[in-house]
C-alpha cells in the first residue's frame, strides 16, 4: 500500500546524479542507443527493474480534481522525458495522442485500465480496452491514441517513457485531446485532461465522429470529473452538467444501444467489440445508480417503486429506464405486468441471454454482475 503523499506537479526535474539507480540506468541506455524499436525501449525499461520506492518521491496524490491526475517530470533528456504519473481511484486521461513522440513505454505499478482507439476516415472507434496488471509494460508509437486510468480502490504511480531522436525538446508537445462532448479536438503541451483550461488549449479542430461505445464512455468519465471537480469548487468550465446528463441517459439514446449490441452479436456472441460494449454500458450504469443513490440517500435499499418515484422527477432517467421497458415488451412478447425495474446493465444481461440461446454459446460469468435487479416487484 503506498502511503499517502502530497506534492506539487512542478517539481523541477533532477539531474541524472540524482536519480535513483534504476532511473539512472534507464537514462544511460536512452542516451547510448542508436535506434529506437519498441522491443529495445521495453528491454531498456524492463532492464532498469524500477521498484515502486525509486519513484515513490515522485508521487502526486494530492493532485487537483481538474488535472485528472498527477504528473511530474523526473528527467527532461531533451529527445526524451521520464514522467511519473499518480493515480487516485477514478483518476482518467481524456482521450488522447502523444503530440512529436515517436516511440514511449508505460510501466505500471497497480493494475490500470487502459484503451486503444483508432481515428480514421471521420471516425474514432475503440480497438480494444484491458486491465494492465501490476509491473507490466506496454509501449507505443507515433500512432497511438489511447486513455489510460484507475478503475480500482487503492492509488498507484506509473512510470512513463516518451521519446523523439529527431527533436532535442518538446518530445509529446502538440498532443490532441479529444473532446467528444463538444465535437472538437484540442492542441496542448501538457496533461491530457477532461475539460482544459483555456489557457492551455493552443488551437481546436473537428473531432472525428465517435461510435457509440467510444462516445458513451467519454460521456461517463467526463460527468464523473466534473462532478468531483465541483466537489470542493464551482466548475468554471463550457460543459453544462445537466446537459451532458441528460444527453447519456436521454430515450432518443438508447436505440443506439440497440443497435450497437445487435451489430455485434451479428457477428460473434464473444467477439472484442461486444465485450467492449459491455464493458461501457456497465460503466453507465454504474454512474445512472451513483446518480440515483445521491437523489436517495436516506433509503439505500430502495425498492422499485421509491427508486421510480424518484426517477420520475428527473425526466431523462425516467425516459431511459421507460424505453428499456417498451422495448423488451416489444421485442420479447412479454407480459408487461411481469417486466422487473432493470438498469441497462441488466438490459445487456437479458440480451445476452436471448442471443445466447440463438447461437447456443454460453454467457460469460461476472459480464452482467455490477448492478443486479432491484428489489423485485411487479410493474403496473
Amino acid at each position: 500500500m503506498l502511503e499517502k503523499r502530497t506534492h506539487s506537479t512542478q517539481l523541477t526535474p533532477h539531474t541524472p546524479d540524482k536519480l535513483p539507480a534504476s532511473l539512472q540506468c534507464i537514462v544511460t541506455e536512452l542516451e547510448s542507443m542508436t535506434s529506437f524499436s519498441l522491443s529495445e525501449i521495453h528491454d531498456v525499461i524492463f532492464d532498469a527493474n524500477v521498484q515502486e520506492e525509486d519513484i515513490l518521491a515522485y508521487a502526486c496524490f494530492g493532485h487537483p480534481e481538474n488535472e485528472c491526475y498527477g504528473r511530474v517530470m523526473a528527467y527532461d533528456g531533451g529527445f526524451f522525458k521520464i514522467m511519473i504519473m499518480t493515480w487516485n481511484p477514478g483518476d482518467f486521461t481524456a482521450i488522447h495522442d502523444h503530440g512529436f513522440m515517436q516511440w514511449g513505454a508505460v510501466q505500471v505499478f497497480g493494475d490500470a485500465e487502459n484503451a486503444n482507439f483508432l481515428a480514421n476516415d471521420g471516425k474514432i472507434t475503440t480497438l480494444s480496452r484491458e486491465i494492465l496488471q501490476r509491473f507490466e509494460i506496454t509501449t507505443m508509437d507515433h500512432d497511438v491514441i489511447h486513455q489510460m486510468g484507475n478503475s480500482r480502490s487503492e492509488s498507484f504511480l506509473s512510470l512513463q517513457v516518451y521519446g523523439n531522436h529527431e527533436r532535442s525538446h518538446g518530445v509529446t508537445d502538440d498532443a490532441r485531446i479529444f473532446d467528444l462532448a463538444e465535437g472538437k479536438i484540442t492542441r496542448g503541451d501538457g496533461g491530457a485532461f477532461f475539460a482544459m483550461p483555456e489557457d492551455q488549449i493552443k488551437k481546436r479542430e473537428n473531432a472525428p465522429k465517435p461510435d457509440y461505445p467510444t462516445w458513451l464512455r467519454h460521456q461517463v468519465e467526463l460527468i464523473r470529473r466534473i462532478r468531483r471537480c465541483t466537489e470542493k469548487y464551482p466548475y468554471t468550465g463550457t460543459h453544462d452538467i445537466k446537459k451532458l446528463v441528460q444527453d447519456l441517459f436521454d430515450a432518443n439514446i438508447h436505440h443506439k444501444l440497440i443497435t450497437a449490441f445487435t451489430e455485434y452479436q451479428g457477428e460473434d456472441c464473444c467477439t472484442t467489440r461486444d465485450s467492449l460494449l459491455n464493458w461501457e454500458v456497465k460503466q453507465a450504469a454504474q454512474l445512472q445508480d451513483e446518480l440515483l443513490s445521491e437523489q436517495d440517500a436516506v433509503d439505500s435499499c430502495r425498492n422499485y417503486a421509491s427508486l421510480n418515484d424518484e426517477a420520475s422527477r428527473h425526466r431523462c432517467l425516467r425516459s431511459f429506464k421507460q424505453g428499456y421497458l417498451n422495448f423488451f415488451v416489444k421485442k420479447y412478447c412479454v407480459n408487461a405486468e411481469s417486466v422487473l425495474c432493470f438498469s441497462c446493465v441488466d438490459y445487456l444481461r437479458l440480451s445476452r441471454l436471448n442471443a445466447s440461446k440463438m447461437c447456443n454459446t454460453d454467457i460469460r460469468k461476472g459480464d452482467s454482475d455490477v448492478l443486479g435487479f432491484e428489489r423485485r416487484a411487479s410493474l403496473h
